[in-house]
């Protein structure tokens, strides 16, 4: 079962974590995923950390936020508690952010068996830097922040603009009628997207 908080599930549930062909453990589509799918939204679960609560943690939790954390539009420290934390990088994603609503949008289709993967770029501190494996044709080879007015940058946010027109045409396992629509209306999804 996916990991969830109430009712709500946090990871969708045609993702399952397996082995990756990029590094260790991944997330893999174990069913076609349209894109415009939410494939994860944050949950109750989740820690969210100031860099000043950072600071104070042991080296060994420190590692542990090190690998498995990601920073969000805030500066803060997000850890997810669910199988998320598993999600790997690529050059070439099939998943982007919507971080004003703190989900993971599918910006393509996903194939049965497709490792499902994001731009770390998006959401790396200022000094951190990364040695890319992700194998794709177009692999920077280091990963690092990208600047918000960078032609990546904002190649990744129009592929995420032109699939939230797919949110109410494909089925949202992650979504209810009463959430805010991930569009960025402000509308509940249900007067929205959801119709």
């Amino acid at each position: 079962m996916p990991w969830g908080v109430g009712d709500k599930i946090m990871l969708h549930p045609a993702v399952k974590l397996k082995k990756s062909l990029i590094q260790g453990s991944g997330l893999i589509a174990v069913k076609k995923i349209p894109k415009g799918t939410i494939l994860w939204r944050l949950g109750n679960s989740d820690r969210i950390y100031s860099p000043q609560e950072y600071k104070k943690f042991s080296k060994k939790y420190r590692k542990l936020l090190d690998k498995y954390s990601y920073i969000d539009d805030f500066d803060r420290f997000v850890y997810c508690t669910d199988n998320a934390k598993y999600w790997n990088h690529s050059c070439n994603p099939n998943s982007s952010s919507l971080q004003a609503v703190d989900m993971e949008i599918a910006i393509k289709d996903i194939q049965p068996r497709e490792e499902i993967t994001f731009d770390y770029a998006l959401v790396m501190g200022d000094d951190e830097t990364m040695r890319c494996c992700c194998g794709a044709k177009n692999c920077r080879k280091v990963i690092k922040k990208i600047d918000e007015d960078s032609m990546l940058c904002k190649r990744l946010r129009k592929q995420v603009v032109n699939v939230v027109k797919y949110l109410g045409k494909v089925e949202q396992p992650l979504l209810t009628a009463e959430d805010i629509c991930p569009c960025g209306s402000g509308k509940k999804y249900k007067k929205c997207h959801g119709k």
